[in-house]
């Protein structure tokens, strides 16, 4: 969050002059052209404190600029990852790690712009959460392949936020059935939670998913 105070200590060149680099740099990053969760992560970061400076007008020109720069490779690079179903090939660990980076990206695009310029529904990622929920136990514990640890538990917490997305209440429900089963209520779901997370929105999920950009498939008995 950027105060006034903040603002006051962050001199319009110093800003500018941040710009000037992303500009000059921008195609060169490592992580400008990957299709990891390293470009999700960096360029969630970079638009989001964008965002927060449009505001002011010392600052929007770079701002602007700086968001779509970062957008671009977003779409172009970064979200292919998740095809074709929404899978992750890096495990559970980092889909949590840069995919809710991009979770908190889109909802703070659509809660300043009103769109997310198609970015939602690129290269399976609207199917992303469903690997998410189904890649752990009822206990939440995901399955440790990949680069994730063993114990490791996965964060569905921007659940609520993408039944609005998506207009989808499945994800709301598959949310609840998570916390029912000893998840941790986080300040994401607060924010996000709406009349379509209760009761039992979206039915019953299924018991078992192929995840065909891993050749996974998990089962449960309930």
């Amino acid at each position: 969050y950027v105060t006034e105070s903040h603002l006051k200590e962050m001199p319009v060149k110093q800003v500018r002059a941040v710009a000037l680099v992303s500009k000059r740099y921008s195609g060169t990053h490592t992580f400008y052209k990957a299709g990891s969760n390293w470009n999700a992560v960096c360029t969630s970061g970079m638009v989001t404190a964008s965002l927060a400076l449009l505001e002011y007008e010392e600052y929007r020109e770079v701002a602007a600029y700086t968001a779509s720069d970062y957008l671009r490779t977003l779409t172009t690079y970064g979200v292919y990852c998740y095809a074709p179903d929404g899978s992750y090939a890096e495990g559970p660990g980092y889909w949590g790690y840069g995919t809710n980076n991009l979770f908190a990206m889109l909802a703070a695009l659509s809660t300043s712009t009103g769109e997310d310029y198609g970015l939602s529904g690129i290269g399976g990622l609207s199917l992303s959460p469903y690997y998410g929920y189904y890649i752990c136990n009822n206990a939440g514990v995901s399955w440790n392949y990949s680069d994730c640890q063993a114990g490791t538990k996965t964060d569905l917490s921007y659940f609520y936020f993408l039944t609005e997305l998506y207009d989808d209440a499945g994800y709301a429900f598959l949310r609840n059935s998570s916390l029912k089963n000893g998840g941790t209520y986080t300040m994401t779901d607060f924010l996000w939670f709406s009349s379509s997370a209760r009761g039992t929105a979206g039915g019953t999920p299924a018991l078992d998913r192929r995840m065909r950009g891993v050749e996974t498939v998990t089962m449960r008995s309930d």
